[in-house]
């Protein structure tokens, strides 16, 4: 998953007037789980495939790029525990897409970012993307509007809608701070994400696969340099 590039390098990328989704950017850790066409590698897969004993579809599983699901022996990585693998089992993941479909979304929790657990105890996750693979190998992103109707369809919860309408500088002035929507208790939120609507989700116009920028809060990055400095102290 291409990290987003932040507004302030794009400032003409959305017009006035554009039709547009802003999303409230949580703090957690990028994460991502798909059911995806089985590659054959090995020769033990092209014998179980010869065979018809291949799954034509397996699960994998990550961070935004670290495929953890493939990794042998010891998955606990930075936070000490495979806290991917426990989301998507306690959200039951697995039961909820389908082959060629790649879920993204943001794991929060205790333990993950130092003073955002949103009130969970467990690693949660909060789905953001979907993205659809063809049988030809291309693939598009689902548009804001169809990854609000997929999360409504298949049980998952979903990053918090903030605006949907047209695009302005006011509109984005007025969300870009303020206490956290998802868990007021906390009092600085780390963002937003805006997003075109409809097709031209999928035609981007900067270093990015969709058109999408982010915008921080000044505030969320003076509170995290006072953590840098804590820590470090």
């Amino acid at each position: 998953y291409n990290g987003l590039e932040n507004i302030k390098w794009y400032p003409d990328l959305f017009k006035d007037g554009d039709d547009v989704v802003i999303q409230l950017k949580l703090h957690g850790t990028n994460a991502r789980m798909g059911c995806l066409k089985t590659e054959v590698k090995t020769p033990w897969q092209k014998f179980l495939k010869f065979f018809k004993l291949l799954p034509e579809h397996h699960f994998r599983y990550g961070s935004n790029n670290v495929d953890i699901s493939a990794k042998q022996g010891n998955k606990s990585g930075f936070y000490g525990t495979d806290i991917y693998g426990e989301a998507f089992k306690r959200c039951k993941v697995k039961e909820k897409i389908q082959p060629n479909e790649l879920i993204f979304g943001e794991i929060i929790g205790e333990g993950i970012q130092a003073g955002y657990h949103y009130g969970h105890k467990l690693p949660n996750f909060v789905l953001f993307d979907v993205k659809i693979f063809n049988e030809d190998g291309t693939w598009y992103w689902l548009s804001p509007e169809e990854v609000q109707e997929y999360a409504k369809r298949r049980g998952f919860e979903m990053v918090p809608v903030l605006f949907d309408g047209e695009y302005s500088k006011t509109v984005l002035d007025s969300l870009v701070s303020g206490a956290d929507p998802y868990y007021p208790q906390h009092k600085v939120r780390e963002g937003i994400v805006i997003k075109m609507k409809g097709e031209e989700y999928n035609n981007p116009s900067c270093s990015s696969s969709k058109k999408a920028l982010k915008n921080g809060s000044v505030l969320y990055g003076t509170v995290n340099i006072i953590f840098a400095y804590l820590n470090s102290t």
